[in-house]
């Protein structure tokens, strides 16, 4: 769940540099894509508090 949590966050900050960069024209979708990418970090992140509370 580590990894995937990092290739996320990598996701989000590539996404953000093409919207910075104006790398597209497709404003709705790079949105859409940021949005669900932040999401899954959100939930990753429960996933793993949760994961590390369970093994205690």
């Amino acid at each position: 769940m580590g990894i995937c949590l990092r290739e996320l966050r990598e996701s989000f900050v590539c996404l953000k540099i093409i919207e910075k960069a104006n790398l597209t024209t497709h404003i709705n979708e790079l949105s859409n894509a940021k949005t669900e990418v932040n999401e899954l970090i959100s939930i990753f992140v429960s996933s793993i508090k949760t994961a590390k509370a369970n093994m205690k």
